[in-house]
């Protein structure tokens, strides 16, 4: 498995344009975090839970878990997570409308040194920040 660019979901980044105000930086980022961690955990099955209506539509429960088991496999255990950016933007054209968050962070992990992590986030119906997107590269 190529870890140059290993794609996991439904990747959406479009035109970055913005940075988020605080109060949406603070939800996305807590939204992010505790998908992180259920990933950090080994609970794919609950962080495909923890996602977007339209992420869990695309991808199969059970794609999902597999495709994350075989990447986090490939990596390791999380060593070192540091945010590093964090981007606001609209749907348009190739996703649904809405907001949209992704949160960058430069990771480290037991077998890849260097990572870059990117997390997309959704705000979905209810106005709950929950994930569209991941990778690693």
């Amino acid at each position: 498995l190529l870890l140059g660019l290993m794609t996991l979901a439904l990747i959406i980044i479009p035109a970055m344009n913005k940075t988020p105000d605080e109060e949406t930086s603070i939800k996305a980022t807590d939204a992010a975090v505790k998908f992180l961690y259920l990933v950090d955990s080994g609970k794919y099955v609950q962080s495909w839970e923890a996602s977007s209506d339209h992420l869990q539509k695309t991808l199969p429960q059970e794609k999902w878990r597999a495709q994350l088991a075989e990447i986090r496999e490939t990596v390791g255990t999380i060593v070192e997570r540091v945010k590093d950016e964090v981007t606001y933007l609209e749907g348009d054209g190739d996703m649904p409308a809405g907001e949209y968050v992704v949160i960058s962070f430069n990771s480290k992990f037991s077998d890849k040194e260097y990572v870059l992590e990117s997390v997309t986030l959704h705000l979905g119906a209810g106005k709950e920040w929950r994930v569209a997107g991941y990778f690693l590269k």
